[in-house]
């Protein structure tokens, strides 16, 4: 969580897709200056389009879903 909040990660995607980014290259900058910093993080996101992206900083980070019912695991 450190190197989230260091990092502004949160604060740089959605100030990106709002100024007309799509979510996925939001993503890319993003996760790229986090290396600058060495950080360690993964993040989900959803623009108001309904398009989804996923990316982490580490291959160990995994994402999953659950409904209720079963378990959906991103990759």
């Amino acid at each position: 969580g450190e190197d989230i909040i260091n990092g502004a990660l949160a604060c740089k995607i959605v100030t990106r897709v709002t100024d007309g980014q799509t979510i996925e290259s939001a993503f890319d900058k993003t996760f790229e200056e986090l290396k600058e910093i060495d950080g360690f993080a993964g993040a989900i996101g959803i623009d108001v389009k309904g398009n989804t992206h996923w990316k982490e900083s580490h291959p160990k980070i995994v994402f999953a879903a659950y409904d209720g019912e079963e378990m959906t695991l991103f990759d």
